[in-house]
């Protein structure tokens, strides 16, 4: 259940804001502020809504990120930046979350994608340093199950398989001032098993799962998005993003920050 969730919010996250193309990996992003905040004049349905979301985001740029979970007591958050681009193969981002929500004691684990190099920070799994997990490599399998989960969250890939799955789209009403912007309330429903085909996901993932998830979203007249709100099997989760257009430093870590120590040494594909 756990691991459907952080899957779940994983992917809606990178659909939302999936990082920055082209970039040196030593310097920082640039994103843009120009029409953040600036009215589209757009009224968003179930047809236009993923696209002129994704377009949005991708006129800003980049954007800070912070996902928030809760099931049975227990919250687990992650909090990082993000820069926007339209190929998983640019994609980039920096993502902090609390290990001892996920049972890696009191140390925060870390998270960088940058140039289809995945490095992870996993306390005294990792020796306190950065394991290093090549998305290219197609003879390790901890790369290739991270290169999928990647392609699947692909903006094109999701915004196809958010178009395709959407069975009811409402217009809630005003949805009050989030980072400084007016914002409307939009409630969405999708067909979870069209969403999961759609990304070319295993049907089976999905058994015992409901049928339909509900969304809500709170989103600037800018078509940025600001909140969104789910809840599953009485697990909530919710991802605000702020700060869009900002610039942000998301880069490799050093040669010494790295261990050749594998943490996933005996997991299969």
């Amino acid at each position: 259940m756990k691991k459907f969730l952080v899957s779940l919010m994983a992917a809606f996250a990178l659909l939302f804001v999936s990082a920055c193309g082209g970039s040196d990996s030593s310097e920082g992003q640039s994103g843009s502020t120009e029409k953040v905040g600036e009215d589209k004049g757009t009224e968003l349905t179930k047809d236009n809504f993923a696209d002129e979301i994704m377009k949005a985001q991708l006129d800003a740029g980049t954007a800070h990120l912070v996902m928030t979970m809760t099931m049975g007591g227990q919250e687990i958050t992650m909090d990082g930046d993000m820069s926007v681009a339209e190929k998983p193969a640019d994609t980039a981002m920096s993502l902090t979350m609390d290990g001892e929500a996920l049972g890696a004691g009191d140390t925060d684990l870390e998270m960088r994608l940058v140039d289809q190099v995945m490095y992870m920070k996993m306390g005294q799994a990792t020796g306190d340093k950065f394991a290093r997990i090549d998305l290219t490599d197609e003879s390790n399998p901890m790369g290739a199950q991270f290169s999928e989960m990647m392609e699947q969250s692909n903006p094109a890939t999701q915004v196809e398989a958010m178009g395709e799955s959407i069975e009811s789209f409402e217009d809630g009403g005003d949805g009050g001032e989030i980072d400084g912007v007016s914002t409307t309330k939009y409630r969405i429903t999708l067909n979870a098993a069209k969403m999961y085909e759609a990304q070319g996901t295993d049907p089976s993932a999905m058994a015992g799962l409901p049928e339909t998830i509900e969304y809500v979203m709170y989103v600037g007249d800018d078509n940025l998005p600001r909140r969104l709100e789910a809840e599953v099997m009485g697990a909530t989760a919710v991802n605000e993003w702020t700060k869009w257009g900002e610039d942000v430093d998301i880069s490799a870590p050093s040669d010494d920050e790295i261990t050749d120590q594998n943490p996933f040494a005996g997991m299969g594909g």
